[in-house]
Order: C-alpha cells, then sequence, then structure tokens
C-alpha cells in the first residue's frame, strides 16, 4: 500500500492500486464499504489489513499498516466515477462483439389452432387490435420509431434501456442531429434513470424559468447539466446569481449563456471572483448584476487575469478608478480579450491623431471599440468620416459610437439620401442625424416621408447588391479592406515622420455608389 521510497500513496495514484487488489478476499467493494463507516472506518481498515498480515497472503508490517491512509469523501467519488466508466466502457465492448456475432436464427414454435370465434368477438379483436395500434402510432410521434432506434442504438452502441430516455430528449425538441453529438460526447447522460431525467427538466422548466426551446440549446451546448443534482448543484448557484443581483428575469438567461457556472466551485471559485468584482471595480449588487447579466462568462475568468486588464484600462487607456466599474459593466467581454489585441486598438487611434486624453475619453465614452476590427470596421469608417462627411478626431470623440454604425446601411444611406434629396449634405455632416430612428431622420432631417426613405435605401441596396454580385465579396466589405489597408500602411508612415495630411489617400470615387 505504500509508494515508491516508502512514501504513503495519495490520491487517484493509491486508488489505481486498490483498483485490481484484493486482501485476504476483500475486493475493493468491500474497502470502500468498510471506508464509509463513519468515525471507526481507520481502525476497520487497518483491522482488515492486519488480518490479512496474519494469515500470511500479504506481507504486511506495522509500519505498513500505520501508512495505510483511509481515502477522503472526493477520492472515493472519484473512484466510484471511474468504477462506472469501466462498466460503461466493458458493456459497450461486449454490445460491439455481440453486434459483429453472426445472428442466431430465432427457433420457429408451432402454431396453436385456435378456436373458431363468432363474428361479434372477431369484431371485438378488430377494436382492440385498432386500439393498440393507434397507441403505437402515438408513440411513435411522440419519439423515435423502432427503425429509428435501432439504427441510432446500432450506430452508437446504446442500450434497450435507454430508450425512454431517448425518447425523452426527443419530444422535448432533439433532433436526431443534435443526439448523436450528444452520444458521441456524452454518451454517459441516457444512463439517467427515466424518472430523474424528467425531474431534472421540470426543475429547468419551474426553478430556472426556462422554456422547452431554452433547454435544447442548453441540453446541446453542455450535456452535462442533465447529471448535475438539482437540488445538491444548481439550485445553490442560483441563490448566488440572485445575490449577486441578477434579476429573477434574466436567471434563465445566464444559465443558457454560462452553463459551465453550474460546475464552478461556489466557495473556491465563484464566490473569490465576485468578491474581486465588488471590491476592485468598487460595484455595488446592482452593477454587478448587471456585469454578471450582460457577460456571465466573467465569471470565468481568474482573478489573476481580471487584474492584468484592469491594469490595462488603468494604465494604457487612462481610465480612471472612478470610470473603471462603469467601462467594464458597459462591457464586460474586455475582460476576456488579449491584451495584444486592445494595445492595436489604441495605436490606431493615436495614429489618426487622438491624444492620451481623447483616446481615454473615447474608450469610457464606448469600451465597444476593443471589439472592431481596425482593418475592415475603424479605417474605412475613419476614412469616410473625414473625407465625405468633413469630421475630424472632435467629432469622433464627441460621438465614438460611431465605429459601430454600420457603414453601408446606415452611415453612407443617410449621408447620399440628404445629397438626393437636397443636392448636397451639410458640412461637417452632424453625427447626431446618425443616431436617431429612420423615421426621425426621414421626418425632421430630411422633410420627406418614412415611406419615400425605404424606397430609397431598397435602390441602393439593389445596386450595391448587383455590383457585388460580379465581385468575390460585399462591397461593404470589398471597400472596408481596401480602405482599412491603405490607412493602416499610411499610418505608419505617419509614424515613420509624414505628414498626417497625407494618411487618407483613398481617392473619393472608392465611395461613389451611386
Amino acid at each position: 500500500m505504500a509508494g515508491q521510497g516508502g512514501q504513503p500513496m495519495r490520491g487517484m495514484h493509491c486508488a489505481g492500486s486498490l483498483r485490481n487488489s484484493q486482501i485476504d478476499g476483500v475486493s475493493l467493494q468491500s474497502l470502500l464499504y468498510v471506508s464509509r463507516r463513519g468515525a471507526d472506518r481507520g481502525r476497520c481498515l487497518s483491522r482488515v489489513v492486519a488480518k490479512a498480515a496474519a494469515n500470511g497472503k500479504h506481507r504486511a508490517t506495522a509500519q505498513s499498516i500505520g501508512q495505510l491512509r483511509v481515502p477522503s469523501s472526493k477520492e472515493l467519488q472519484k473512484m466510484r466515477q471511474f468504477r462506472q466508466q469501466q462498466i460503461f466502457r466493458q458493456q459497450q465492448q461486449m454490445r460491439n462483439v455481440q453486434r459483429l456475432a453472426p445472428p442466431v436464427p430465432p427457433v420457429e414454435k408451432p402454431k396453436k389452432q385456435s378456436r373458431s370465434a363468432s363474428p361479434a368477438r372477431l369484431k371485438g379483436h378488430k377494436k382492440d387490435v385498432s386500439k393498440k395500434r393507434g397507441s403505437v402510432a402515438r408513440q411513435v410521434d411522440d419519439g423515435m420509431s423502432d427503425e429509428e432506434f435501432a439504427t441510432f442504438a446500432s450506430k452508437y452502441s446504446l442500450e434497450q434501456a435507454w430508450r425512454p430516455q431517448i425518447d425523452i430528449l426527443t419530444r422535448l425538441g432533439l433532433t436526431p442531429s443534435q443526439l448523436s453529438k450528444i452520444a458521441e460526447s456524452r454518451p454517459e447522460i441516457f444512463q439517467t434513470s427515466e424518472k430523474t431525467m424528467r425531474r431534472k427538466i421540470a426543475f429547468f422548466k419551474e426553478s430556472v424559468g426556462m422554456t422547452e426551446n431554452d433547454i435544447v440549446k442548453i441540453v446541446c451546448r453542455s450535456p452535462r447539466v442533465l447529471e448535475y443534482g438539482s437540488e445538491q448543484t444548481v439550485r445553490p448557484r442560483l441563490e448566488f446569481l440572485k445575490n449577486c443581483g441578477v434579476l429573477d428575469q434574466n436567471i434563465s438567461k445566464v444559465v443558457l449563456k454560462a452553463p459551465m457556472l453550474m460546475s464552478l466551485s461556489l466557495k473556491e471559485t465563484l464566490e473569490p471572483r465576485s468578491e474581486f468584482l465588488r471590491n476592485r471595480l468598487g460595484l455595488n449588487t446592482s452593477s454587478l448584476g448587471k456585469l454578471i447579466s450582460r457577460h456571465p462568462q466573467a465569471l470565468t475568468c481568474t482573478e489573476d487575469m481580471m487584474q492584468q486588464r484592469v491594469d490595462f484600462l488603468m494604465s494604457k487607456a487612462g481610465i480612471s478608478a472612478s470610470d473603471l466599474g462603469k467601462v467594464v459593466v458597459a462591457h464586460p467581454q474586455v475582460l476576456h480579450y488579449k491584451l495584444d489585441s486592445m494595445v492595436e486598438r489604441l495605436e490606431y487611434l493615436n495614429s489618426v491623431g487622438m491624444s492620451e486624453k481623447q483616446i481615454s475619453q473615447a474608450v469610457s465614452r464606448f469600451p465597444q471599440l476593443f471589439s472592431l476590427s481596425v482593418t475592415s470596421n475603424m479605417a474605412p469608417k475613419w476614412h469616410y468620416l473625414v473625407e465625405h462627411l468633413g469630421g475630424d478626431v472632435n467629432a469622433l470623440c464627441s460621438y465614438p459610437g460611431y465605429f459601430s454604425l454600420s457603414l453601408n446601411n446606415r452611415i453612407m444611406m443617410r449621408h447620399l439620401y440628404l445629397e438626393n434629396i437636397h443636392g448636397s449634405a451639410p458640412l461637417p455632416f452632424p453625427l447626431g442625424h446618425l443616431k436617431m430612428s429612420d423615421a426621425k431622420f426621414a421626418t425632421e432631417v430630411a422633410g420627406t416621408t418614412l415611406q419615400e426613405y425605404e424606397d430609397f435605401k431598397k435602390d441602393r441596396s439593389s445596386i450595391m447588391d448587383g455590383r457585388s454580385d460580379s465581385d468575390s465579396e460585399p462591397v461593404e466589405v470589398s471597400i472596408a479592406t481596401q480602405v482599412g489597408q491603405q490607412c493602416l500602411s499610411n499610418s505608419k508612415q505617419k509614424k515613420n515622420g509624414s505628414n498626417f495630411s497625407n494618411v487618407l489617400t483613398m481617392p473619393k470615387s472608392t465611395f461613389n455608389l451611386v
């Protein structure tokens, strides 16, 4: 029972040495039973080893008995799980052997001669048969047909006893392709009893507030949710989310977005990370609930990982301690971004002429900047702002959300519409015209009706679609790529000492789509 060097074996190594061993005819199952006997488990286990040594079947000394360590509850659980997986693999091997073996021809039984039945009796028998056929048809409609299940079970080596569980998932809304993925990744869930599976699905409906469609999504995304204990595992984590400020109507959304939260330890993982967000970012319960509701994956980040992003925002982006919590709550995904990609965005803003103070203001107002591509998003929109809308850095600082608008469907459409209606658009173009709804823009700014503006957009979209059909990529994407690459190359020239006026060299004809 001791490892190399006379050291006692621990964890699964110790468990591994016990799996295939016996002490005086006592198997591992008996040892596990003995080890569960409360305060006397160590004494009982030592008595078993001492008995084996006395019989001379094993060389056990007082020293080896003293080194024997009773497995902890976690180790026992791992040993049981290992044994269950071992049994499951053995069953699969046996089923494969049976499936490959030649079929045994059935033994024909002699037919019994039935008595002649009266017409009334035959009529009643037909009614019974029709009722049975109707019940079979209803069962087939509710779940897999016999042929589908036979094909599915033979392909993934599933047992006939698991048919009720598969029918439950089929009635829930899972397609055969989704069930196939589950059978490949996590076939153990089919071993859950029919009663337990129904109870867990009812728990997600009643306690979590999920619809059947939501349950289908979460089972496909993380099949292990059907293995978690409803009361022992899931409910304590639901209470944790509520204590963090997550509203009841958002609980199901949080679980659906991040089902892995149900498997994280409360004491060792979830609670320390929530306390970090509270203390380091200065969040109250309401703000913390908003952060988790928007991006529950933030709780999967380690404290070190979050600390690195927080330090970057304060040192590189110039975010003050008072604005730090507001920035992270507005865009919690920033806790996941790679530092290199965040540096790239800040360098681009600096290359177009923004000062450190202006960059800090832009990031504070619109932290989603870190999620935008420089080449295909920021560069072409900045070019259109300067070359066609008459904007500058100050205009961008006043409305950094300009980068989030669609260049093709919002910015260019409204600019071209005013040019089409009035002959020219105001310069510099007020960015406030891009914020409002289509109805307000058409009636209050353009002085037309919403229908006229919608017709104009359809006409211009058909022109753009016609041009994009002849190309390998859409017009907006191709323009964005060309402009982005040109702006980035010119931005590098600016860093080497060239004048900022030479940064934007793309011709205006690039955007002349009218």
